[in-house]
């Protein structure tokens, strides 16, 4: 694995960029207290995530792109629970938005 670090004055990690041997590559952004809050991941199959959390470090946004193009927008609550998804099913395909059900 290749990767780079880049710090703040203060020595706080603030991002972080890696290459694997796989053909993943993956990028992490942290806060000013060196907390990881987003990450943009390309995995070797060609998908892509970028995922946001909050300061708790709970995910709360992730938008994906499927190894076979599709995109999903996915949203969570404060607890990490998926509350509301969008996609599309393919190429010819209108957009798709439901809320989650509690349990599901």
């Amino acid at each position: 694995m290749a990767g780079l670090s880049l710090f703040d004055a203060n020595g706080t990690p603030r991002v972080g960029i890696a290459a694997n041997p796989d053909g993943s590559a993956g990028i992490a952004l942290f806060d000013a207290s060196g907390k990881n809050r987003g990450a943009l991941a390309i995995k070797a199959d060609g998908s892509g995530n970028l995922g946001l959390v909050d300061a708790a470090g709970t995910p709360r946004v992730l938008l994906s792109a499927k190894g076979d193009g599709t995109p999903v927008l996915s949203l969570f609550d404060v607890g990490g629970a998926k509350k509301w998804s969008v996609s599309t099913s393919g190429p010819a395909s209108g957009l798709e938005g439901r809320a989650v059900e509690a349990g599901r």
